[in-house]
């Protein structure tokens, strides 16, 4: 697979879904990343909005993460 678009940020809200993720977080995402083939990553708004608790640095800073940030294409 050439890209996946991936909806990152690790958002975590309590009225919705009583905390648990409601957009992946880098593990999550490298996971799906390395399942699906892809080359690329795609972010979808992973550092658009207040609530995201992940961006590039976070996911980056983490060596089990850092095949996905070596993958996600810039903004």
């Amino acid at each position: 697979m050439g890209a996946a678009p991936l909806h990152l940020g690790a958002v975590r809200i309590e009225a919705f879904g009583g905390g648990e993720l409601i957009a992946m977080d880098g593990a999550r995402a490298a996971s799906l990343s390395r399942s699906l083939g892809a080359r690329r990553a795609i972010p979808v708004h992973y550092d658009s909005w207040g609530h995201f608790t992940e961006g590039h640095e976070q996911i980056a800073a983490r060596p089990t993460e850092a095949v996905l940030a070596n993958r996600l294409l810039d903004r």
